[in-house]
């Protein structure tokens, strides 16, 4: 084939041969550029079977882009012959690599980290490479991972069932891939998945550590026997000092049964950024330092950072061209209770001009606080950072003829000299309110010098329901929804409301939207966790899917329910970004992402995409909150202070803020007193969530009655926070322990134990459930079904699978270990939180009675002295 031409490529040199095909070095004649060229040989092309797997490559690679896979050009066909072009790597073979023997950790870590990367990109889409191993992985010569060959990947909804497929392409005594890096499902012909991958990941990082590959045999039989039955030898073994994080990783990629390993390499990846965010400091600087000595280095370097803080701060606050406009609430000049009615028209000429991507609009959650406000255009202007201000007024009435009309008068002002530029006043029956709103819409377009198009124009006009019946439920459902009450009655009423205007307009498009996402809150908050309530919110968001599928709102209330129902972080990711797509000044949406984000602990991205939100909500206390809280998590308390109290002075009313705050001064520097003072500035609340954390307030200051006091003064006889739901029991029982009396605090676990027996039989999938079960069970010293609870918690919600929640039945199981005297395994698991973003830090540790049959442990204050 050297010298020969195919089509527009020359072949220049043989590069090597695969499974099924030769690659070659080409020329194209009319690019100018050298690729790599993948023949399939004439005999090969023959087979219809082979073909069509080799089509299935091209298939595979065409829907990845990705800077750490290699990159498909075209799929040809010239002379007889079938090929595929693909992007050239100059580099040098991870397993010619290998071959010398051991990495660095620092390069393992870095060549993982890409490797991690591209997988959990191909995961992402259902994209299984199946024959995962160091010679289809080629470094770079500027040091980029590339991967190569998906030739054998799979890609869900293509061709033939997998097993088929198995049937069809082995030989009597032959399977796809490559023995040594097969995981035990490929070997024993079952179907691979994205869990094979995480398998042949992890035996090639075993091999990266230690220069030796996991399983060995003089022959295939001994290989394959290896695979299914040993267990490898531990790298440090093998290679002596090894991170134990590492380590770990290593051992759940290696487990046999495809359940415990990582579900795919999104979750692999999210655990290797948690070890590079919280292990050695040379795993993120390249270099060995110990934490006494990174301290003092990075004082001197604040010193730096606060000469050119400000400079940095304007440079990375985000900034945005766009015209930008705030649609304030229009005042009710009808009778109060019709307040929801002139709420309902700005919102939705808010959302009307949100469709122009050429001005950007905020958000009605900043805008709603300047509802009967006295400032000036000019005061408002400056908070929202905004150019323009829509207002107005709106009359609900019954006309003379006995035909409801709405009058509404709207005006545009210029926020720079508080100028008005343009008024109009709207009097229309009210069966004409959509046509209206469109028009005031496309009126204020107008006096901006606004230029719609086509595709702007439709949405700008849309009639989304001709009920006005309909319409009212909705707007009431919406008003109600927005109010910061999250109790079960008052969640279940607006859930009422969207279903009764989908009832009278069975195809009411944004009143399926919003009951899918009101059944999915509803789930979320632990209201309901029912089968149920998930197929409610499903059936919802597919209804208004199978009517409008290229609604973004629509892709929104998709999201929110793999989000908050599914905790199908890929899913939601992949729903908020086709939403994003048409609104990409969205603030709900920016937010959305930057929630998953955080699941995912991706905590960079998270932070990243909050800002970018906040010039689209600037007066947001939920979503200034949030940044916060994000911050809290990965120990930055100072800024999440900052946030927090910034979200309290624009919403004084959410309780939440305020909790959140005080478990921040708890986990800052264990600050019971400033918590407390946080607290008592916390306004009433229905949710007991208040209960709870004053319990754990007092129970902190140990002061024991107190804590018990103020729990047998609630009515509720369930205390419920985000990730814990308890009995009072339980919760009573934890203070007679911590105070010394040992037979009242049996009691109350034994009646504890009796209580969530029968909500785990209820709600078997709810960790919260099962964690406090588990507690319950250890410290009446049934320690079999204790382990065994606190694990399925786990197992339901594990940290891997959400990085920002999933710390906290870490914890739990850690206290079953304690109260069951089992030391060693509650420090690990305290230890491996010390070492990943969470809400535990080493003063909320000293805090806690909980931990107090583990401080007379070397190695408990060791840990707590070293992660200070």
């Amino acid at each position: 084939m050297i010298g020969e031409k195919l089509g527009q490529y020359r072949i220049l040199r043989r590069l090597g041969a695969g499974g099924m095909a030769e690659v070659f070095v080409a020329e194209d004649s009319k690019l100018k550029r050298e690729v790599a060229l993948k023949l399939l040989p004439p005999d090969l092309a023959q087979d219809p079977d082979f073909l069509s797997r080799f089509e299935r490559e091209a298939q595979a690679l065409a829907a990845l882009t990705h800077p750490n896979i290699v990159t498909i050009y075209s799929v040809e066909e010239a002379e007889g012959l079938h090929f595929l072009t693909m992007e050239l790597i100059h580099g040098v073979g991870l397993d010619q690599i290998v071959s010398t023997g051991p990495l660095s950790t620092e390069r393992c870590i870095a060549i993982a980290t890409q490797m991690a990367d591209a997988l959990a990109a191909a995961h992402a889409r259902g994209i299984v490479h199946r024959d995962l191993k160091p010679g289809n992985v080629v470094i770079s010569d500027d040091g980029r991972v590339k991967i190569l060959d998906f030739g054998l990947a799979k890609m869900q909804g293509y061709g033939a069932d997998e097993d088929d497929l198995t049937a069809a392409r082995t030989a009597p005594g032959i399977v796809l891939g490559t023995l040594s890096f097969m995981s035990p499902e490929q070997l024993q012909g079952s179907a691979a998945d994205a869990r094979s991958d995480v398998f042949s990941f992890g035996v090639t990082l075993y091999e990266m550590a230690s220069g030796h590959r996991p399983f060995k045999g003089g022959s295939t039989a001994e290989v394959m026997s290896a695979i299914l039955r040993d267990q490898p030898r531990p790298v440090t073994e093998l290679t002596g000092k090894f991170p134990t994080a590492l380590e770990r990783i290593i051992r759940r990629c290696l487990e046999k049964n495809p359940d415990d390993r990582y579900s795919s390499a999104i979750e692999l990846r999210q655990d290797i950024q948690h070890m590079l965010e919280a292990g050695p400091a040379r795993f993120r600087f390249g270099f060995s330092i110990s934490r006494k000595r990174l301290l003092p280095l990075l004082a001197t370097l604040l010193v730096f950072a606060t000469a050119v803080g400000s400079w940095f701060v304007m440079r990375a606050r985000p900034q945005t061209s766009l015209t930008m406009v705030a649609v304030l609430p229009f005042e009710n000049f009808g009778p109060p209770q019709d307040s929801y009615f002139a709420a309902g028209v700005s919102e939705e000429i808010t959302s009307r001009l949100s469709r122009v991507r050429s001005i950007g609009i905020i958000s009605r959650k900043s805008t709603l606080q300047y509802e009967g406000t006295t400032k000036s255009v000019r005061e408002i202007g400056d908070e929202l950072d905004v150019d323009f201000i829509v207002d107005g007024t709106v009359r609900w009435s019954q006309g003379s003829d006995g035909v409801p009309r709405v009058r509404i008068t709207p005006q545009l002002s210029r926020v720079s000299d508080d100028t008005s530029l343009w008024a109009k006043t709207y009097d229309r029956v009210l069966v004409d309110i959509f046509q209206t709103q469109s028009e005031i819409a496309e009126d204020v377009l107008a006096q901006l010098g606004v230029t719609i198009v086509d595709s702007e124009r439709s949405t700008l006009e849309a009639r989304p329901t001709g009920d006005l019946d309909a319409y009212e439920a909705y707007l009431r459902g919406r008003h109600l929804a927005q109010t910061p009450d999250y109790s079960p009655e008052t969640r279940a009423r607006v859930v009422a409301f969207f279903q009764e205007s989908v009832t009278l307009d069975p195809d009411y498009v944004p009143g399926y939207v919003e009951l899918s996402r009101a059944h999915s809150l509803f789930y979320h908050l632990g209201h309901d966790l029912s089968d149920e309530r998930r197929e409610l919110a499903k059936a919802a968001a597919e209804r208004a899917y199978a009517i409008a599928p290229d609604a973004p709102e629509v892709h929104v209330a998709l999201g929110f329910y793999y989000y908050w129902v599914r905790s199908d972080y890929a899913l939601a990711m992949r729903e908020f970004e086709i939403a994003e797509a048409a609104l990409p000044s969205n603030a709900e949406i920016l937010e959305a992402k930057a929630l998953v984000y955080r699941r995912q602990g991706r905590w960079d991205e998270a932070i990243a995409h909050f800002r970018r939100a906040l010039p689209f909500s600037p007066r947001d206390a939920s979503l200034i909150g949030e940044i916060g809280e994000t911050y809290a998590n990965t120990a930055d308390y100072d800024e999440a202070i900052h946030y927090y109290d910034r979200a309290i002075a624009l919403s004084p009313e959410e309780a939440w803020l305020f909790m959140a705050k005080a478990w921040t001064y708890w986990m800052w520097k264990g600050a019971t007193a400033e918590a407390r003072d946080t607290l008592e500035a916390m306004p009433p609340t229905k949710d007991t969530q208040s209960v709870w954390m004053w319990f754990w307030q007092e129970t902190f200051e140990r002061d024991y009655d107190s804590a018990l006091e103020r729990l047998f003064a609630t009515d509720a006889e369930w205390i419920g926070f985000p990730e814990s739901y308890s009995p009072r029991p339980l919760l009573a029982a934890h203070a007679f322990r911590f105070s010394g009396q040992p037979e009242r605090a049996r009691h109350a676990y034994e009646e504890a134990r009796v209580l969530l027996e029968e909500e785990v039989k209820r709600w078997p999938d709810d960790p919260r459930r099962r964690a406090a079960l588990g507690i319950a069970c250890a410290a009446l010293g049934r320690a079999e079904e204790a382990v065994r609870e606190g694990r399925m918690a786990l197992k339901l919600h594990p940290l891997t699978r959400d990085a920002f929640s999933g710390a906290y039945y870490v914890s739990e199981l850690a206290f079953i270990y304690t109260l069951l005297g089992e030391r060693a395994s509650a420090i690990d698991l305290l230890e491996d939180l010390l070492q990943v973003p969470s809400l535990i830090s080493v003063p909320m540790l000293e805090l806690d009675p909980r931990w107090d049959p583990l401080r007379d442990e070397p190695r408990f204050q060791r840990m707590l002295t070293e992660y200070r």
